[in-house]
């Protein structure tokens, strides 16, 4: 017999999963909440290495990142803060300009500025093809 409160949380789970992603908040607080000691201590392990990974990925420590509201400290944060940012695709960044930077000199002639540039335009999948 399948209880109402695992099928509730199974359809919770289908609705906000997608296909090669990890396992969403809800998946996450599921867990949590249905969990031995064990699991929590893994779920905990997870938290910190999801929270540390940006730090990771720029090579910060913790120790690295100053106390204190003096001048110098709020200086290094900034510091800090611009090397977690190197790298990392800005959710406004024009990726019309960009494209059209790296087809024109590719030699490749987009529809005018007004169109949104499509990926499947004609002259790029002709020299996708011939590569």
């Amino acid at each position: 017999m399948l209880r109402p409160d695992i099928v509730h949380r199974a359809a919770w789970l289908a609705a906000l999963s997608r296909p090669g992603r990890g396992i969403s908040w809800i998946g996450w607080m599921f867990w949590a909440i249905d969990g031995t000691r064990q699991t929590a201590a893994l779920l905990c392990q997870a938290l910190i290495r999801t929270i540390q990974l940006p730090l990771c990925q720029a090579d910060i420590t913790l120790t690295q990142i100053p106390q204190g509201d003096s001048d110098t400290a709020f200086e290094a944060r900034q510091d800090l803060a611009e090397r977690l940012l190197q790298g990392r695709r800005a959710i406004g960044r024009d990726l019309d300009g960009i494209l059209r930077d790296h087809v024109g000199t590719a030699g490749i002639a987009l529809p005018g500025p007004r169109a949104v540039s499509n990926p499947f335009d004609t002259a790029l999948i002709r020299i996708g093809a011939d590569c």
